[in-house]
Order: C-alpha cells, then sequence, then structure tokens
C-alpha cells in the first residue's frame, strides 16, 4: 500500500509529528465514479478508508480522509451528514474534511442560515462518526454481498464504456461539443484529444444531466442488485449506514432521471448502434428501479416521502421547455447553424441549474 511506504519514510513521519499527527488522503470520487461506476467506486473508497485506518493506527497517528466530491452522486455528492455517519469506524478519528463544488455550494452555502444548517449536519454526522472508534463489526456476509455487487456493477458499467459504441454515441446524442464553450470548472473538459476516456468528470456527468438521464450515477446498479441476495440487502438498508447511503444516492439519482426526451436526443444521431445503446440504457434504468423498491419496499421511487417527491417533481415543468428548445438547437447546429450556439449555452445553463446536480 502507498500509505505504508510514505510512513516508512523517516522524514514523512516527522513531518506528520510537527503538524498534528495525522496523515491526510485525498478520496477521488469524481474520478473512481467514471473509471469504476457509482457501487464498485463507493465500495472500493470505503474499504480504501478502512485500510487506510488500519495502516494509520499501527504507525500510531491519526487518519483524516477529504472527501474530494461534486454535487451529483457519480461525483460523490450526497448530504454531508449521510456521509459522516458512512464513514467506517475510526474513519473520523483525525477530523472530517470535503468539498463542496458548483451549484451545491451556492445551494448550501449562499445565505447564512442555510450555511450554518449545512455546518450542523456535517458536525451533527461527524461527531456520531468519530465516536464509532472501536473495531468493525460489519457481518461478513454484508462484506461478501458488497464485494459482488461492486464486481458486478463494473462490469456492467465498463461494458457500456467499453462498448464500441458507446464513444460516438455519446459524442453524437448529448450536448458534450459544447462542454468548453460553457467552461465548467477552473481546468479544460479533457485532458487531453480523445472521447470519453478524455472528459474530466465535471464534464461527463454535465453531459449526461443535459439529457436528464443520469447515466453515470445508477447505470450498472440494476444487474447487480438483482444478481445479489434481496433478503441481505434488505437486512444492509436497515442496519447499516454506507449501504444505506449507496441505496439513498441511487433513489435520488432515478427519480431525477427523465427518459421521455431520451429519443429527442437519441434523433440527434439515430443510427442503429445508437439505437442498442441507448435501449440498454432504459432496460437498466429499470432494472436498477426495479431493484431499489425491492430493497426499500416501497411502490414508488420516495413513495416514504411525499414532500420530497413534490418538491422534486416540481422542477420539472420550468426544465421541460428548455430540454426541447436544446434537443431543437443541437439539431440546428449539427446541420451547420452556428447562429444558435449561444442560445444553445444557455438552456445548458438553465437545465444545470434546475437539476442541481451537476458540479
Amino acid at each position: 500500500m502507498i500509505a505504508e511506504a510514505v510512513l516508512a519514510v523517516p522524514a514523512m513521519r516527522d513531518h506528520i509529528a510537527r503538524t498534528g499527527g495525522r496523515l491526510e488522503v485525498m478520496l477521488g470520487h469524481s474520478d473512481g465514479g467514471k473509471e469504476e461506476g457509482f457501487i464498485a467506486a463507493q465500495w472500493r473508497i470505503w474499504r480504501a478508508q478502512e485500510d487506510l485506518v488500519s495502516v494509520c493506527r499501527r504507525h500510531g497517528i491519526g487518519f483524516r480522509a477529504f472527501h474530494g466530491r461534486g454535487g451529483s452522486p457519480a461525483r460523490g455528492g450526497a448530504p454531508s451528514d449521510e456521509i459522516a455517519r458512512a464513514l467506517p469506524a475510526g474513519a473520523a478519528s483525525g477530523g472530517l474534511r470535503l468539498t463542496e463544488q458548483g451549484e451545491t455550494a451556492r445551494s448550501k452555502l449562499a445565505h447564512p442560515v442555510l450555511a450554518r444548517r449545512a455546518l450542523e449536519q456535517v458536525l451533527s454526522g461527524a461527531l456520531i462518526a468519530a465516536a464509532r472508534e472501536g473495531d468493525d463489526a460489519t457481518p461478513a456476509a454484508w462484506r461478501e454481498q458488497m464485494e459482488l455487487l461492486a464486481d458486478t456493477a463494473r462490469a456492467s458499467w465498463r461494458g457500456l464504456l467499453d462498448d464500441p459504441a458507446f464513444t460516438d454515441t455519446f459524442l453524437h446524442t448529448t450536448p458534450i461539443s459544447l462542454a468548453d464553450d460553457l467552461k465548467l470548472g477552473s481546468r479544460p473538459a479533457r485532458r487531453a484529444a480523445g472521447g470519453a476516456d478524455s472528459l474530466r468528470a465535471i464534464p461527463w456527468v454535465m453531459a449526461w444531466t443535459q439529457t436528464r438521464v443520469l447515466v453515470p450515477a445508477w447505470f450498472g446498479s440494476g444487474t447487480a442488485l438483482a444478481g445479489g441476495d434481496v433478503a441481505v440487502q434488505q437486512a444492509m438498508w436497515a442496519d447499516w449506514p454506507p449501504f444505506r447511503a449507496i441505496v439513498s444516492a441511487l433513489e435520488a439519482s432515478l427519480f431525477r432521471t427523465d427518459l421521455s426526451f431520451a429519443s429527442d436526443y437519441l434523433a440527434l444521431h439515430p443510427t442503429a448502434e445508437a439505437t442498442r445503446i441507448w435501449k440498454s440504457i432504459r432496460d437498466e434504468h429499470e432494472r436498477s428501479r426495479a431493484a431499489i423498491l425491492r430493497i426499500t419496499g416501497e411502490n414508488d421511487l420516495y413513495g416514504r416521502r411525499p414532500e420530497l417527491r413534490e418538491r422534486l417533481a416540481h422542477r420539472n415543468p420550468w426544465i421541460d421547455p428548455l430540454s426541447a428548445i436544446q434537443t431543437e438547437l443541437l439539431q440546428r447546429l449539427a446541420n451547420g447553424d452556428e447562429t444558435v450556439r449561444q442560445p444553445l449555452l444557455t438552456t445548458m445553463a438553465g437545465v444545470a441549474a434546475g437539476v442541481q446536480s451537476v458540479g
């Protein structure tokens, strides 16, 4: 492990001793989610924290996780107190550090009342997490189930991304070509010239958010959960915060997903291969939705929280016209009409603001 090698260096140990006696490690939710898929990335990050806690204990120092995350569940976004409660035992022994980015920073910190509430939430979760300093008591059956889910979900996710037709479909049926014009984040949209693999996490999530399908936040989960043990998953949902956080994030993403515009985006590039890719996305969405409902025992997503369903659904009448205009303008741009570029960017900013899970 890299941490073991770092702590074997005397100069590094001396530095840690002089600067608080703890090792801080940044956890990359964004790149992990893009490479592995949502469930696999969340589980690997949780396991990594466990291993880091163990290493730090052997060396007699504290550990602090720095969660590099965004607003979308695909980039680690979740309520701060939920993240803290889901930490492995000992993972908050040296404190907790996390990022708030994009529209998430505005929604949580732009007003003093909201900022205070956000601080209270993360503080309460961190205190609860810090109180769990004993050895982990997670049942072996739950760990085995998570390993199975992570492996299966990753295989499904990579099956989509590595499909020979995927990159062409993605480039032609989403507004990703405009990512550089929109100036999202502080860095270029791509690390280098190329297809989907070269994209940074923010424009990658942005493109799928514009289609209202949010693929990075849930694809592969339905296949994984359907292939697992439902009874074990229900027990994990009831009594284990890490899995409850995963299910909650999936439920939120699936509820926000709106497939009613999928055919409009497919119409931008209606090849047989693109049609096949989009059908696989539709099928996986249905599997994912059904799997979450089996676990929660509800008849519909957020069935136990009607007030949240109403609040989230209230956005759609305002976003739907923007999506309809966007697909029309994308078609005009594809036909060579450059006059639509600025109005198109305006629709993208509007959809991002409405969906509120891009940053």
